[in-house]
């Protein structure tokens, strides 16, 4: 780590440092790419835990959402609709699935330019994020993310041919936005990255999941076995029949207690 003539960081130094922060990802020298360090998630807040099911590998039966349908699934105006279309032989699809409602599959959706090498899915009037909790890049290669090159036409450049390397870019899954970290000409703000990908629409937090709760008092013992008594007396000798009486001592005992058990609270 380079440090500047007052012992401090430098600019590019503490730049570095707060973007690879801001990306979770450790920060093992300032002249690592951000791409090349390892994650660091630290702690998982329960608004960053999915809580409806996403299956291993996407469905098989989404359909193909209209104008009115889009506009009322992710409440904007049906006018934005044409902002991120592309044109030519490829055109943009919107699809939702019937069995996990809450995912949606993008294709050929063109971003929209933010802040300098920054693109994302906000509408251009209602700004709403299209995109907000897009599948990660590393999510998994049943759940590809790909984005394309454009033209200025508003079409895929080399016919969809052109794909931006994911090592020139890094996305960030809770406000989804592309950001590029490598300077690309080919991509401007009259020629913003398309992107097929899917898109999580559902709740966030450990819903049904809490700590186990304490464990509940024992139930009541069993009672003892009583002690056995001592022996009686003997008594005096019989009369000329010679009966003898022989007085056994009383046995104490006691009765044996129920035993239950109450259970803790789960």
């Amino acid at each position: 780590m380079s440090n500047s003539n007052s012992g401090g960081f430098n600019t590019s130094d503490a730049a570095s440092i707060l973007l690879k922060k801001y990306f979770w990802v450790n920060n093992t020298g300032s002249g690592n790419r951000l791409y090349n360090e390892p994650d660091s998630v630290p702690i998982v807040w329960p608004k960053q835990i999915c809580s409806d099911i996403i299956p291993d590998e996407p469905p098989t039966d989404f359909f193909t959402l209209n104008s009115a349908q889009i506009a009322t699934a992710f409440d904007i105006d049906i006018s934005e609709i044409s902002s991120f279309q592309i044109v030519g032989s490829f055109s943009t699809k919107i699809e939702q699935s019937t069995s996990y409602p809450y995912i949606f599959r993008f294709s050929y959706f063109k971003l929209q330019p933010g802040v300098t090498n920054s693109f994302s899915g906000i509408t251009p009037c209602s700004k709403v994020n299209m995109l907000l909790n897009s599948f990660p890049l590393n999510y998994g290669p049943a759940w590809p993310t790909t984005l394309y090159r454009t033209l200025n036409s508003g079409e895929l450049s080399r016919n969809g041919c052109d794909i931006i390397l994911e090592t020139q870019l890094r996305f960030t899954f809770d406000n989804g936005w592309f950001v590029m970290y490598v300077n690309d000409a080919t991509i401007t703000f009259n020629k913003p990255p398309a992107v097929s990908c899917y898109v999580y629409r559902g709740g966030f937090g450990a819903v049904g999941i809490g700590p186990t709760g304490p464990t509940g008092p024992g139930g009541g013992g069993g009672g003892g076995t009583g002690y056995t008594g001592p022996s009686g007396p003997t008594g005096p000798a019989g009369f000329s029949f010679g009966y003898q009486f022989d007085g056994g001592g009383p046995t104490n005992s006691y009765v044996l207690g129920p035993t239950f058990d109450c259970g803790g609270v789960n």
